[in-house]
């Protein structure tokens, strides 16, 4: 049964882009409307991340600086500002303790 959703869901957005009711799809298949409107949600959602995913891989590929931070998440716009500035926060602390440990401060 799994393995029949796949081509089910192919089958609806087909018929959606051939222009058929979403009520109508939803009869055939024995599913309610909101049902075939989550399944293309669901498709662009997944085009999107392949679109994101390519870019991302091209970027990748053509830069030359290998200690860059590429932002991964759904929420790229803010990831990377926060990567750098949780980075910048993990230095601080390691240089201070580096600090105290040559000055003779143990921690427990």
């Amino acid at each position: 049964m799994w393995k029949e959703i796949p081509e089910r869901n192919r089958q609806i957005l087909q018929m959606r882009k051939e222009g058929i009711r979403r009520s109508d799809v939803a009869r055939k298949f024995n599913l309610s409307p909101s049902r075939i409107y989550l399944i293309e949600q669901q498709s662009r959602a997944d085009i999107g991340t392949a679109e994101r995913r390519v870019k991302l891989r091209e970027k990748v590929v053509n830069a030359d600086d290998l200690d860059a931070l590429w932002a991964v998440s759904a929420n790229s716009r803010r990831r990377p500002r926060f990567l750098e500035s949780a980075l910048g926060r993990f230095q601080g602390f390691d240089n201070q303790l580096a600090s105290d440990t040559n000055s003779g401060k143990i921690y427990p």
